[in-house]
């Protein structure tokens, strides 16, 4: 899932939680709470036939009521939406939005959710992101209950993406054919919002390999608008959160894949959008790049300080406190010290798997066994540590990757990593993971060596065709 900056101090609170977790093919025969059942029609669409409504939804957990304290609480059929959308179906997909799927959208959920406060007024005024996000919600019913959205026109989540991509791909031509992009910020934050939602709907499904094609788009639109012939930083408010958005997106997306792709620039994140993990993500980049051209043969890359566990571990050591820092100044609703420790112990477990995929990328594998070991098992005995790991679940899918990467002789935490990546699985409703758990188990059987790297097991996979994402 991706993860917006957080430039502004969340409030976080447990209950922020999507969802328990359930097999989304075994629905219960619960109903929407009276909060959705009592969504109606705006005036002019009393005439339409809503007999699939949200009402005679048949089966649905339980928990996906919509309570979240944080979500907007707007009243959508106040809204004007474009016309060809259902008005009835889109709004009561945007409410489940609000409460639903923005808050694992983020690294937190709380008020400045900004999948909420910047993507939802975007949305409204641009067809193309408000067909995206209506189809990636409904997807995103449509696996966490095993029943499709009650669409009353027969669209579907598909048809909706196809909606979306063809406007998309219009504006998309008009941009790549304008030389001078200068002052068009809410355009770009617009073909932005949409390739990154639609990369997005792609990872719900483990089977779907589309997210390349959005994912190549995101990648050449960003480089496009942040090179320094055109703009080094956009000045939009929108538009510069999702640069830092895609950059994101691009630095846990390149760690698993060896396409070959221009990666998106660390420098690319505007000096006033650093929040949480924000450096952390750049130091992501530059070792994963730093991997790509040593297999390339770059000679250059033997002289980079990351190669170095002393100053692998000082260059993250900076991230860590600073990250550290900022979430002592966060304030959290009761019990806040809870919270705040859960918090603290997210940034922990990501620090111990950053320098441990530092080690497997650039070190001799071994000169770096111990200390690949010590780390492993420092980032497994810190998830123990979550008193309360629900609000954080959408968080924890790569550093756990890394951790049972370094796991092929270890079967506790073998074990440990397939029941956490099932669970957050369930618990989000991205089942992108499954196929990056289907490689873990290869590997762990098939690898060559106790020190055999995952990543060129990886490269190998991906070379004969298995490719799979962690974000």
């Amino acid at each position: 899932m991706p993860r917006l900056s957080g430039k502004t101090v969340p409030v976080l609170d447990d209950s922020t939680s999507a969802s328990s977790s359930r097999d989304s093919s075994s629905p219960h025969g619960d109903h929407f709470d009276d909060s959705l059942t009592s969504v109606q029609p705006s005036p002019s669409e009393s005439g339409q036939n809503h007999t699939h409504t949200f009402a005679c939804a048949e089966s649905i957990n339980g928990d996906l009521v919509l309570n979240n304290k944080f979500a907007t609480g707007q009243d959508f059929s106040l809204q004007s939406l474009p016309s060809g959308i259902n008005h009835f179906s889109a709004k009561g997909l945007l409410r489940y939005y609000d409460h639903i799927v923005a808050p694992m959208m983020t690294w937190y959920d709380g008020p400045d959710n900004e999948w909420r406060l910047i993507m939802i007024p975007l949305a409204l005024r641009s067809p193309p992101l408000l067909l995206a996000i209506l189809a990636l919600t409904a997807e995103h019913y449509a696996c966490k209950t095993g029943l499709a959205w009650p669409f009353p026109d027969g669209n579907t989540s598909a048809t909706l993406r196809e909606q979306s991509l063809k406007i998309l791909a219009e504006h998309l031509r008009v941009e790549m054919a304008n030389n001078n992009t200068a002052g068009n910020d809410g355009r770009v934050a617009e073909i932005l919002g949409t390739t990154i939602v639609l990369c997005n709907l792609e990872m719900i499904n483990s089977e779907s390999e589309l997210w390349r094609v959005h994912w190549k788009a995101v990648r050449t639109i960003t480089r496009r608008w942040t090179t320094t012939s055109l703009m080094c930083h956009p000045v939009d408010t929108e538009c510069r959160t999702l640069v830092a958005e895609a950059f994101f997106y691009d630095a846990m997306a390149s760690s698993t894949t060896f396409d070959g792709g221009e990666p998106i620039p660390v420098e690319v994140i505007h000096p006033d959008d650093f929040g949480v993990h924000a450096e952390l993500m750049q130091v992501m980049q530059e070792i994963t790049q730093a991997e790509r051209q040593r297999f390339m043969g770059n000679l250059g890359v033997r002289n980079t300080p990351l190669r170095d566990l002393v100053s692998l571990q000082a260059r993250l050591h900076q991230c860590h406190v600073r990250d550290v820092e900022l979430a002592k100044v966060m304030h959290f609703p009761f019990p806040s010290e809870e919270l705040r420790a859960d918090f603290i112990t997210l940034i922990d477990f990501w620090h111990f798997a950053c320098t441990l995929y530092g080690m497997q990328a650039l070190m001799d594998p071994q000169q770096s066994r111990l200390h690949r070991k010590d780390y492993m098992y420092r980032g497994y005995e810190c998830f123990k540590l979550f008193k309360n790991k629900r609000p954080f679940q959408q968080d924890v899918v790569w550093p756990l990757f890394i951790i049972g990467a370094e796991a092929k002789d270890h079967v506790d935490i073998q074990d440990f990593t397939q029941r956490e990546i099932v669970e957050l699985m369930d618990v989000t409703g991205w089942r992108n993971c499954t196929r990056a758990l289907d490689f873990l188990k290869h590997f762990w059987a098939n690898g060559s060596t106790t020190d055999g790297s995952w990543i060129d097991h990886a490269r190998f996979q991906a070379s004969h065709g298995f490719s799979f994402l962690l974000v």
